[in-house]
C-alpha cells in the first residue's frame, strides 16, 4: 500500500466498511494525482464477487476518503506467509476466482498491472478480492507502455520496455500459481528476466495438478481453459522445461 493511505474500519446500523485515507500532500509530492483519480473512477464503476468494492469517497483540505468493502480475512500474503505455501485444492481455488475477475476486467477494457499477494484480500465469507487499483489502465487498444508494478511479477515484454496488453495480468497470475503452491515467488536470488523466455524452477507436478483443477472449476472460462491457458502455462515455464534448456542470467 501508498505511504501515504492509512486504513481504518468504521461501524454504522451493523454495515460495516473500510476508509483508505490518502493525505493529499503526500500523493502531490509522489505526482500520484492522476493515477488517484484514475483508482476512483475505475473502481467505483466495477461490481464483481472477486473486487474489492469502492462504494463512494469524499475529501476535506487534507485528505481524500475512500470508502471501501470491508475484507475480514485481510491481505492474502499473510496467509500464505503463515502457511508456507497453500495445497494445490486451496491453491486452484485462488487462481479460478482471479480467473472469474480478470476475465471480467479485460472484459471492460481494464488491466490492473499490479496483481501480486498482498493486493489480494480475503472477504467475510473466505472469498478472494482483487484490491489496489492505484496503477490499473482502462485502454480501448489494450495496448500500454508504462512500466509499472512489482518486479517479481512483471512480463519479460513489460520488462523489457515493449508494448503490452492484458496478457501482463495473466503472466502474474501464472507467477502467483507458483507461489501459492511453495511459498516464494520462481525467481531465485541473482536470478533476473532476461527476455521473452525465462525459465521460472517449477514443481511441474503440483502446477498441472492445478491447471488440471483450473479446467473443470473454471470449463465456462475462455480465459482459463483454453485462449490464454497457454500463457498460463508459459509463466509457470513447464512448456519450457520440457521442450528446452533453461535461459537464465545471473548478475556477476
Amino acid at each position: 500500500s501508498r505511504s501515504s493511505a492509512a486504513s481504518d474500519v468504521y461501524k454504522r446500523q451493523s454495515f460495516i466498511v473500510a476508509l483508505k485515507v490518502l493525505k493529499k500532500k503526500q500523493l502531490q509530492n509522489d505526482r500520484l494525482e492522476l493515477l488517484t483519480r484514475s483508482e476512483i473512477e475505475i473502481q467505483c464503476h466495477l461490481r464483481h464477487k472477486n473486487i474489492l468494492r469502492m462504494y463512494s469517497w469524499f475529501d476535506d483540505a487534507h485528505r481524500i476518503f475512500l470508502v471501501l468493502e470491508f475484507a475480514k480475512g485481510g491481505e492474502l500474503y499473510k496467509h500464505l506467509i503463515d502457511a508456507g505455501g497453500f495445497e494445490s485444492k486451496r491453491a486452484a481455488n485462488y487462481i479460478c476466482q482471479m480467473a472469474h475477475a480478470l476475465d471480467y476486467l479485460h472484459m471492460k477494457h481494464i488491466i490492473h498491472r499490479d496483481l501480486k499477494p498482498e493486493n489480494l484480500l480475503i472477504g467475510t465469507d473466505g472469498q478472494l478480492k482483487i484490491a489496489d487499483f492505484g496503477w490499473s489502465a482502462h485502454t480501448l487498444s489494450m495496448k500500454r507502455e508504462t512500466r509499472c508494478g512489482t518486479m517479481d511479477y512483471l512480463s519479460p515484454e513489460m520488462v523489457s520496455g515493449l508494448p503490452y496488453d492484458h496478457n501482463v495480468d495473466i503472466w502474474a497470475v501464472g507467477v502467483m500459481c507458483f507461489e501459492f503452491l511453495t511459498g516464494v515467488t520462481p525467481w531465485g536470488e541473482g536470478v533476473y528476466l532476461s527476455g521473452v523466455c525465462v525459465c521460472v524452477w517449477v514443481w511441474c507436478v503440483q502446477c498441472m495438478s492445478v491447471i488440471a483443477m483450473l479446467v473443470v472449476a473454471c470449463g465456462g472460462l475462455a480465459w482459463s481453459v483454453s485462449a490464454t491457458c497457454p500463457r498460463l502455462m508459459s509463466s509457470l515455464d513447464y512448456t519450457h522445461l520440457v521442450m528446452r534448456k533453461p535461459t537464465l542470467t545471473y548478475r556477476k
